[in-house]
């Protein structure tokens, strides 16, 4: 062997030995910064779901709400027009 190939040799072993370690700590620093994402990810998940449906419930108990204020105006102008009705057929009726 010559010394430039001894020395072409030793350099890509030198290499190897910085980059293979270098390698594996970056796949496991990848590896941590998934698992980190996805329980953020899941924890944010959660956290909408339970906001929403907080939400939902609010929205509900108002329409509900709201559904019972319109059927009391409703019955109440049934009544106003029913007594206005009566009134006109009162006032159209012959007099004895």
């Amino acid at each position: 062997m010559t010394p430039e190939l001894i020395a072409i040799i030793g350099t890509g072993i030198a290499l190897a030995v910085v980059i293979v370690p270098g390698q594996r700590a970056m796949r496991r620093d990848l590896a941590n910064l998934e698992k980190g994402m996805l329980e953020r990810m899941s924890n944010l998940e959660v956290r909408m779901l339970e906001r929403m449906t907080k939400l939902e419930k609010e929205m509900l108990e108002r329409m509900t709400k709201l559904e019972a204020e319109l059927r009391e105006r409703i019955a109440h102008l049934e009544g106003v027009v029913e007594g206005l009705v009566r009134q006109r057929q009162q006032e159209g009726a012959p007099k004895v």
